[in-house]
């Protein structure tokens, strides 16, 4: 069996290999990508000191660069489950531990040093075909009520005495505004629409889209932003809690 990362391929005497695979999830507790890890652990060979430093160079310039495949295969070519491809990964291949060499004593420079790399990926579950395009990976909402419709009181000033409260109104308005932020994991989602349409103040309506988050090879968390403001002759009606999404 052979490991390679990009054009690199790793000498095969003492190669060992780990993974390890964690679950990311969205706010929502969704999944959405697989976090793999992998851990080698080789031995670079020379038959002189001055290639054995040559070889070992050449394995450190190997890896100044992200975003190559990994692979694990058989000695004929065909694939092992342990394979981060670049094309579906949410960010790209990256070595997240680059080469160090592990040295045990100084005879080891004499024709071989032992090292280790670690590479990680996320693999993008939608790339796969695993989550749908219009996954909620954030939804919150707020909804605020100002007044009860009740009466209108206010301090009139006196020339000599002390203010005295006076009703000027019998009744009141009711102001109220539902806000909130819908985050569409691939594209954006429309956010749910207003709660008492027929108190909606039209001209108050907002929303906007803002910029997703750029990672390589594509664009995640697509936010979208909305805002109705009611006004209403009386408490509106329903009570006041949230959508939940």
């Amino acid at each position: 069996m052979y490991a390679r990362y990009g054009n690199y391929t790793h000498e095969q005497k003492r190669l060992t290999i780990t993974q390890s695979r964690e679950a990311l999830r969205t706010q929502r507790g969704e999944r959405y990508a697989l976090r793999v890890t992998i851990g080698l652990t080789g031995a670079i060979t020379g038959s002189s000191q001055s290639e054995l430093v040559s070889n070992f160079q050449a394995l450190i310039d190997a890896h100044a660069y992200d975003f190559y495949n990994f692979r694990w295969n058989y000695a004929d070519d065909t694939e092992t489950p342990i394979q981060l491809n670049d094309a579906n990964t949410l960010g790209g291949v990256r070595v997240s531990k680059l080469p160090a060499a592990t040295i045990a004593d100084q005879t080891q420079w004499a024709n071989y040093v032992r090292y280790t790399v670690e590479y990680q990926a996320d693999i993008d579950l939608f790339k796969l075909g695993q989550v749908p395009p219009n996954m909620v990976v954030s939804y919150q909402e707020t909804i605020s009520v100002r007044g009860n419709g009740g009466a209108i009181k206010t301090y009139v000033p006196q020339d000599l005495e002390l203010w005295k409260l006076q009703q000027t109104r019998r009744f009141s308005l009711v102001l109220a505004t539902q806000q909130g932020t819908i985050v569409g994991l691939r594209q954006f989602l429309n956010p749910p629409g207003p709660r008492w349409p027929d108190m909606l103040r039209n001209e108050e309506v907002e929303l906007s889209a803002s910029t997703p988050r750029r990672v390589p090879g594509g664009w995640v968390e697509y936010p979208t932003t909305f805002a109705y403001r009611y006004h209403n002759n009386k408490p509106m009606p329903g009570g006041i809690l949230p959508n939940i999404i």
